[in-house]
């Protein structure tokens, strides 16, 4: 089994409520998205409530066909199967989410409670990824389970990738939740902690990207979008794209306008040479057998 989560070798300074009241006032004019949570929300307490009308696998697909919509847009598959899959996790994992539910994460005990988190995460991060999965948990049981994207992920140090690492990684956010929880008066603590990490980290570090200051774009479709619209001759922060792909597209080494990633991303989906997967801002471009890698500058809430 992996090793119990403990968060004092990371040196987190975690914030005060007051830091987190007001975090909270910004993320709620920045992310309209958040109303699929509390949809989702709704629906999962309303099956447990006796409303059968909608299964708790559908209340939590609302949110991940929202918040994880590019994790999807690449995945068809994957969407088509989503409520069906997660069917099939809730009820193996039944005892356990209505353990979780009537649980606080100001109460866990990495000793008491890792094994049981540990299982229950590696089941859904097989079929979810890390992202989805902590999503999907926290929709389950809210007050227990706590949320983050790779945002969060990275300034927490955790790591999502491979999908198997992460669950020493959740284990380790479950400790510094439960830091949090306990220190704090916020009812829902771990929404709480989730909304004052986006606005830090997430948004802070959409702010350097393209699109510019108050501009989030959670993943590659909504880039794509964005590209769409935007003027082809507007300068977007990039990092070198590596040689390889320069010789193998003819284009600048440096992607530094709209108008040339379009221009490489539109030559390797014609040859079908690009096979994408975000993975901590970095596609994995596999040319003719070979990988090289690109910073493009994709992030989000959403994963992979």
């Amino acid at each position: 089994m992996t090793a119990r989560g403990d968060d004092h070798d990371l040196g987190l300074a975690l914030p005060s409520d007051v830091e987190v009241a007001a975090s909270r006032r910004i993320y709620l004019e920045a992310e309209p998205r958040d109303l699929t949570y509390k949809v989702a929300r709704h629906l999962v307490d309303q099956w447990y409530a006796g409303d059968r009308t909608f299964s708790r696998a559908d209340g939590v697909a609302i949110l991940l066909a929202s918040w994880n919509a590019g994790f999807y847009r690449f995945r068809p598959a994957a969407g088509r199967t989503l409520v069906a899959d997660l069917a099939t996790l809730i009820d193996r994992h039944d005892d356990t989410v209505r353990w979780a539910r009537l649980r606080n994460a100001a109460d866990y005990d990495p000793a008491v409670d890792g094994e049981r988190v540990e299982v229950v995460f590696r089941d859904f991060v097989n079929v979810l990824w890390p992202v989805g999965t902590a999503k999907a948990l926290h929709v389950l049981a809210p007050t227990f389970f706590p949320i983050w994207d790779e945002s969060i992920a990275a300034a927490f140090r955790l790591r999502l990738s491979p999908p198997a690492a992460s669950v020493a990684s959740y284990l380790r956010l479950m400790a510094i939740a439960s830091r949090f929880a306990k220190a704090s008066g916020f009812e829902d603590a771990l929404k709480a902690l989730d909304e004052w990490a986006y606005v830090k980290f997430t948004l802070a570090r959409a702010r350097d990207k393209p699109g510019g200051p108050g501009v989030v774009v959670r993943d590659l479709g909504e880039m794509e979008d964005w590209h769409s619209h935007a003027s082809d001759e507007r300068e977007v922060a990039v990092g070198p794209v590596e040689q390889a792909v320069r010789s193998t597209f003819d284009v600048p080494l440096t992607l530094r306008t709209v108008a040339q990633r379009k221009q490489v991303l539109g030559i390797a989906e014609s040859r079908r040479l690009l096979r994408v997967h975000v993975d901590a801002d970095v596609f994995d471009l596999l040319l003719v057998g070979r990988c090289v890698h690109a910073e493009f500058g994709y992030w989000g809430r959403g994963e992979e």
